[in-house]
């Protein structure tokens, strides 16, 4: 009876032991972590050209440092977000193998293109500042000292015009030199009026952009990548559109009542890699701490976005704005030519064919899409005159294509399936109705007639080469060689080349 009862409280013990490993092995549900969220070092606060020369160092730093304070300020007490710590940038740059031997480079190219310009040898100058401006940004060196990469751009904008050709370029380089430093200005006096005028036409048009479009997507997702960021927000502080003529006139820097700005900020979600809409707050004029408020204002704007419940959407009237060109419809329109360049006796040459094109593409990852598209084509006469009636050629296709972006230029290459129509081909087979087709041959006397009773089925490579115009327009040019498996009687036609000029815009 007693080892009965040993062995029965054995057991028991035994029993108690494995199930109280058992639930020390359950893995506990793992708390879900805060979204990483950072703020962009692109804040800027812009002033009025007026009042560019009142404005000392250490208060332009401040106005900056009061938009960056008061969004960290308001995400600092949260749980709801983890605030990425202001010195993780310059550490992830810096930190890098090449940095210390590129950027050495990068400012010997400056040096010696800054010297070129100074010489007067203006294609010397910008060879060597564009390779310097080439190993700034490969090391990311702008988005931790973008007062040195003004400078070179400066340099860089001024060897440009000075050589003539370009006169894109410089308006871009200008930009950019007012977005990394607000304070660089270019005066009358010191400068030609021509350059004194692309310098306002760059702000105008920076502060135009920043305004209706905001950062580069690209630029902010390369920053979120840098911080390991879910989020990124940016506050810039603008001029209001038409005061900056009359600060500029008054030359008064203390604000007043017809001076205005807008305090604008903007959320990157690099999960979704578009920002959401804005938020906007108007000033009277440029304090620190108006600015600090504003930027903390607009920030629990922008996060009530995210914070928003789940059963209660965000909804946003206007998707078309909310994308800012970065979704994954895309619509194309364009002006078609095109030719068969396989023909068959009694045609002896090819001829051309004029018409529109319609194309969707739907993007499924960065680099592919699916694509599809009509064609609508009304034939030309032929070099020989063998065409007796115009026909008409209505192509459909559906595939995939491969594109990369290259700055504002994207390559591709699409694959499709086809599937044509044409109208009835009537063709001469007696050369001498071709002076007087109705009065020599009436009717079909000396004409055969090729009936397209089924489609054509075939398959055509597609290369395409865009150029970005805006965020969501681009310029398209096509080009398309194609194959019909089932050819027309005879094979009279055969081998559709076609190309387009048009459109697309990407929503």
């Amino acid at each position: 009876m007693a080892r009965a009862l040993a062995s029965w409280a054995f057991c028991l013990s035994v029993a108690c032991l494995c199930s109280e490993a058992a639930a020390q092995s359950v893995p506990e549900p793992e708390a879900e972590l805060a979204p990483r969220l950072a703020i962009a070092p692109d804040a800027r606060a812009f002033a009025a050209l007026g009042q560019l020369d009142e404005l000392d160092e250490a208060l332009v730093r401040e106005l900056h440092e009061s938009l960056e304070r008061g969004a960290r300020r308001f995400f600092l007490p949260t749980d709801d977000f983890e605030l990425v710590a202001s010195d993780v940038l310059s550490t992830s740059i810096t930190s890098e193998p090449l940095y210390e031997g590129t950027l050495a480079l990068a400012r010997q190219w400056a040096e010696m293109g800054e010297e070129a310009f100074k010489r007067l040898q203006a294609d010397d100058a910008i060879a060597h500042l564009e390779r310097a401006l080439q190993n700034y940004r490969a090391i990311d060196h702008d988005r931790i000292a973008p007062e040195e990469i003004a400078h070179t751009l400066l340099f860089l904008a001024l060897s440009y015009l000075e050589e003539g050709t370009n006169v894109v370029r410089p308006l871009e380089l200008m930009q950019e030199m007012i977005l990394l430093d607000p304070t660089r200005r270019i005066l009358p006096g010191y400068y030609p009026d021509f350059i004194v005028q692309y310098y306002r036409s760059a702000r105008d048009t920076l502060f135009r952009e920043l305004s209706s479009e905001g950062p580069s997507i690209e630029e902010a997702a390369r920053s979120a990548e840098l911080l390991s960021a879910d989020y990124l927000l940016y506050t810039f502080a603008l001029p209001t559109p038409g005061d900056e003529t009359i600060a500029e006139r008054t030359s008064q820097s203390a604000a007043s009542p017809q001076e205005g700005f807008t305090v604008i900020a903007f959320l990157y979600d690099a999960r979704a890699e578009s920002f959401l809409p804005p938020e906007t707050l108007s000033l009277l004029g440029l304090e620190p701490a108006l600015l600090q408020n504003a930027a903390n204002r607009l920030a629990s704007r922008l996060a009530a976005c995210v914070l928003l419940p789940d059963d209660e959407p965000l909804v946003n009237p206007d998707d078309l704005m909310a994308s800012r060109g970065q979704g994954r419809l895309g619509l194309e329109l364009g002006m078609a030519y095109a030719s068969f360049l396989s023909v068959a006796p009694p045609l002896q040459s090819p001829f051309g064919n004029v018409g529109v094109g319609l194309g969707v593409s739907y993007a499924l990852t960065r680099e592919f899409q699916l694509v599809a598209g009509l064609q609508l084509l009304n034939s030309l006469r032929d070099y020989n005159g063998l065409l007796r009636d115009n026909f008409t050629t209505l192509r459909s296709w559906l595939g995939g294509r491969l594109a990369w972006e290259l700055g504002p230029l994207e390559l591709g290459i699409a694959a499709s399936f086809e599937l044509a129509s044409l109208s009835d081909v009537r063709v001469f087979t007696d050369k001498s109705c071709i002076p007087a087709p109705d009065l020599l041959c009436p009717g079909d006397l000396g004409t055969r007639t090729y009936e397209m009773s089924a489609p054509l089925l075939g398959a055509h490579l597609n290369p395409r080469l865009s150029l970005r115009l805006t965020r969501s327009l681009w310029l398209t040019l096509n080009t398309s060689l194609g194959y019909y498996l089932s050819p027309v009687e005879e094979d009279l036609l055969n081998l559709p080349f076609s190309s387009d000029l048009g459109i697309r815009y990407r929503f």
